[in-house]
């Protein structure tokens, strides 16, 4: 039978079903979530159906082909960012009180995924079996969550068709994202299926797993990575020494504590001294499907533990032949290795295994994103945070060090909803009432009143630890707030007491009778059935699908499916914050739901900048710092044949009549920035913004084409640019906070900062003033708000005037800003105010000068101010006698641009003319 939609029962949407097997099944509508059982469809609506599928199915496909080399090349070192995003997630939720579908393999490919739990009537795709071989190379036929160390403390796991699926993709990805992937792994993130990441061992060394949606020859990707000729050879497979990979060090430091947790520690725990060197890295290609890279030592280690079959050393025993594809809680008696039924994670510790196992259980909605930590107080203790966090210290402290395991999904983030969950793992039953009670219940009911009023919708609190938890969450059966129990598992699943397995319909709570005897379907207290095992109507149930002691209750939220006539569906379902406990862990479930106009004013704009954010950091810690590629971007402007001068400080900006002609302030105007972008590699961010505008512009069309569901058409945005980060422009030993900015010009926007401004020359206010007037002449520097220079302007020479200077940390300067965040004169009484920080490094604090010619100066804080002064002016006439003591060269690194930039032609020497050569002497 072919593919075919079915009307769902609540909303009328079609329903494609795309595996005949699921007829007689359960599925879930993807417009309302309602579940419903596929009935089979009606000979001419089959064919009717499938004649259209396979007609949209053409057309996706050709669609793919078209741009699979281009747009969707640029997503797996960004997902890293993502990752980082959900911990801070994790962490604010704890401060107010505190898969992708398992064995499917993308392209058809025979075994592994990130699991091979999913039955097979319920695996997607087409009925026909998938291929075996992709011109003529098989399919790996490993699963990729066993490839991963034994020492692993931590995991991420990143599904990336479910990503593609969400605007997060949108907002987080460019093409200097794909590019730094793709010329770092030699083939574009386009075929990335997954990518698994993990820390191990006390050191937390980084190991990550690549899974590729085909297989490639393993030569080929080798060939493609720029790996070393010579590999080391460990039991037969090559292990190479990683070049310096920009992807490998974003991933590393990027899920560093540092980069996750910075913002908020007076000094963050287990952070390598300043200046310490990272561990070498490795990069093994497992094989057609696999690519491992991580710390050299620790690749090699793994790489010599793998047996006969190529896996390392199991921590887990399958529970059996057809075993129901659960985790088995209980450990077989008198063995070292837990039992399990599930073939994924099995390397890992079981309770680290059991906690990914538990958030990737719901085969109807696998997350895009899935984390799991065997927490260690150590690298995150509370009480080393700053100051003004002592509040948010004081909830988290008592959660931390009972905490012994972390784990949370997202489940869905659409335009207008969020799904996902958080998991709590503590030392003991009471410690997990303990917190609940005091720091948890209190605090998300706090932060649910916030939610209401942010997104301007309904939102319950739920908490369901008041009475030591309930047996199912209000809206289908299972564990509490809807984390799926494993089958023949647990109170409250469909298996017996304290998790030990039962036969289907047996068990309290579940589908059958007390003590676990078994009953008919539709009994048993608290499933689908009355009080004592009585039969009850389909919706009944407390703690199932009905009503309190077994009385059936309308549709809606915390009740059962309800009747399924069309004409009648149930409302939409609540949005709703809820809090459990099973046992020693506490469950917090997060489904919120918002309308189109909240998400365009609300959450749109903070993802953007929160995806900003991410983007910025993985082009920091990706990048290599070197003032001198800042530097150079003078010279380049002056080299240009367009240019052939420095750019003015500010945007020239005409006024109009609504202003009687009158000029736009420095702070209304974008900023010398946006004309150096270009030549720091970044045009494409400059060619967004509109520099006739404010730099904080937003425009769309007349409020007369407006409708509410149709607001208008952006006409100019220069706030989404504004929010990117340019790296280059960031120090990246300085605190995170200084790589963002803010201004009351944007007050709901988080601004990328810069971390150097252009000198104005001698006085506070000398950027506002004429060069040409003879009171200043003597006093300008290279940039004022409304001038630039040419070369020959800077009569004092190039390598003896500042151009830029390097800020301290605690400044708000954003990049695209005209004005004194961009633009600043120096004070006479005090020229290195606001300017001085000890930098790592310098025995002295000081600052980094940006000279006319591209150099780079250090300037200590003792520098003579009158020698200062007069490095800031362009055409000051001062005598300086010993420059280089008084603030030294710093050396450009030898694989720096600036050595392979043309010089501009004011600073070329004129070439010595040679004598011609007289004539021979005719004999």
């Amino acid at each position: 039978m072919p593919s075919f939609k079915v009307p769902c029962p609540s909303c009328e949407a079609p329903v494609l079903i795309k595996n005949p097997n699921l007829v007689g099944t359960k599925v879930e509508c993807p417009k309302c979530k309602y579940r419903f059982k596929v009935e089979e469809p009606a000979a001419d609506g089959a064919k009717k159906g499938d004649a259209k599928d396979k007609k949209g199915d053409a057309k996706g496909d050709k669609k793919t082909a078209a741009g699979a080399p281009g747009k969707n090349k640029k997503l797996v070192p960004i997902l890293v960012g993502v990752g980082a995003l959900v911990l801070l997630a994790v962490v604010g939720v704890m401060a107010f009180g505190g898969k992708k579908k398992p064995g499917y393999t993308g392209g058809g490919g025979g075994g592994g995924g990130t699991g091979a739990n999913l039955p097979v009537e319920e695996q997607p795709g087409p009925v026909k079996p998938p291929p075996t071989t992709v011109n003529g190379i098989p399919f790996s036929t490993k699963t990729t969550t066993n490839l991963l160390p034994g020492q692993a403390v931590a995991v991420y796991v990143f599904n990336l068709d479910k990503v593609r699926e969400s605007p997060v993709y949108g907002a987080l990805v460019d093409a200097h994202v794909g590019d730094a992937f793709e010329k770092s792994m030699g083939f574009p993130v386009s075929d990335v299926e997954s990518y698994l990441h993990c820390f191990a061992g006390d050191g937390r060394d980084p190991f990550g797993v690549i899974r590729l949606k085909s297989p490639t020859k393993t030569a080929d990707l080798a060939t493609a990575m720029k790996l070393a000729a010579k590999p080391e050879d460990v039991k037969g497979r090559a292990l190479h020494a990683a070049p310096p990979n920009p992807f490998v060090t974003a991933v590393s430091h990027a899920m560093s504590m540092r980069a996750l947790f910075g913002d908020y520690y007076e000094r963050v725990p287990m952070v390598p001294p300043l200046g310490a060197k990272d561990k070498p890295m490795g990069v093994c290609v497992y094989d057609a499907q696999h690519v491992l890279l991580g710390e050299y030592a620790l690749l090699k280690q793994f790489l010599g533990e793998l047996d006969a079959d190529g896996y390392p050393p199991f921590k887990t025993v399958m529970a059996g032949g057809n075993a129901p594809a659960a985790p088995v809680a209980a450990p077989a008696p008198g063995a070292d290795k837990a039992l399990t039924s599930i073939d994924a994670y099995r390397t890992l510790e079981y309770p680290l295994k059991k906690a990914l196992d538990d958030l990737e259980a719901d085969k109807t909605a696998y997350p895009m994103f899935v984390y799991a930590e065997k927490f260690a107080l150590r690298e995150y203790d509370p009480k080393l945070m700053k100051k003004e966090h002592s509040l948010l210290a004081g909830v988290l402290d008592p959660i931390a060090v009972r905490t012994r395991f972390v784990s949370a999904n997202v489940v869905m983030f659409s335009a207008e909803r969020l799904v996902a969950n958080l998991r709590v793992t503590l030392d003991s039953v009471e410690d997990s009432r303990t917190v609940a009670k005091d720091q948890l219940s209190p605090g998300l009911s706090t932060m649910t009143e916030v939610l209401k009023l942010y997104l301007t919708t309904p939102i319950e609190f739920r908490d369901y630890t008041v009475a030591g938890g309930l047996p199912g969450r209000p809206g289908g059966p299972g564990g509490p707030l809807g984390f799926p129990l494993p089958p023949g598992t647990g109170p409250g699943g469909l298996g017996g007491p304290m998790g030990s397995p039962m036969p289907m319909g047996a068990g309290p709570g579940g589908l059958g009778g007390p003590l676990g005897f078994p009953m008919p379907p539709g009994t048993g207290p608290g499933g689908l059935g009355g009080p004592m095992g009585s039969p009850m109507p389909m919706g009944a149930g407390p703690g199932g699908l009905g009503g309190p002691m077994g009385f059936p209750m309308p549709p809606g939220p915390g009740t059962g499916p309800g009747p399924t006539d069309p004409a009648n569906p149930p409302p939409a379902p609540v949005s709703h914050v809820d809090l459990g406990m099973i046992d020693n862990q506490i469950l917090i479930a997060i489904d919120v739901t918002w309308g189109e106009a909240v998400n365009r004013t609300v959450v749109a704009p903070r993802m953007m900048g929160v995806a900003n954010q991410i983007k910025g950091k993985m082009a920091i810690f990706s990048s290599e710092f070197s003032w001198h590629a800042v530097a150079a971007v003078g010279r380049k402007a002056l080299a240009d044949p367009d240019r052939k001068a420095f750019p003015r400080g500010t945007a020239d900006r005409k006024s109009n009549t609504v202003r009687y002609g009158l000029e736009y302030p420095p702070v209304q105007r974008t900023s010398l920035f946006v004309d150096l972008l270009p030549y720091l590699g970044r045009g494409d961010l400059a060619r967004r913004v509109d520099s006739k505008k404010a730099w904080y512009a937003f425009e769309r069309e007349r409020p007369d084409e407006q409708t509410p569901d149709k607001p208008g058409r952006i006409l100019v945005d220069n706030l989404a640019p504004a929010g990117e980060w340019v790296p280059e422009l960031l120090v990246p030993y300085y605190p995170q906070s200084a790589w963002r900015a803010t201004s009351p010009y944007a007050p709901d926007h988080v601004l990328g900062a810069t971390n150097y401004v252009a000198i104005a020359g001698v006085g506070l206010n000398v950027a506002r003033e004429n060069p040409n007037d003879p009171a200043f002449k003597t006093k300008v520097g290279i940039t004022g708000y409304g001038w630039g220079s040419r070369a020959e302007e800077v009569t004092d020479g190039l390598s003896n005037t500042i151009y830029m200077m390097q800020t301290p940390p605690g400044l708000q300067q954003p990049w695209i800003a005209g004005g004194g965040a961009t633009v600043r004169g120096l004070d006479e009484a005090d020229p290195m105010g606001g300017f001085k920080y000890a930098h790592p490094g310098r025995t002295k604090p000081g600052t980094y000068a940006l000279m006319g010619d591209g150099s780079v100066r250090y300037i200590p804080a003792d520098i003579d101010p009158k020698v200062l002064l007069a490095l800031s002016t362009r055409a000051g006439g001062e005598a300086l006698t010993d420059i280089n003591k008084d603030a030294p060269k710093v050396e450009a690194p030898k694989t720096a641009e600036l050595k392979t930039e043309p010089k501009p032609p004011e600073e070329k020497k004129p070439e010595e003319k040679k004598e011609p050569a007289p004539p021979p002497e005719k004999k």
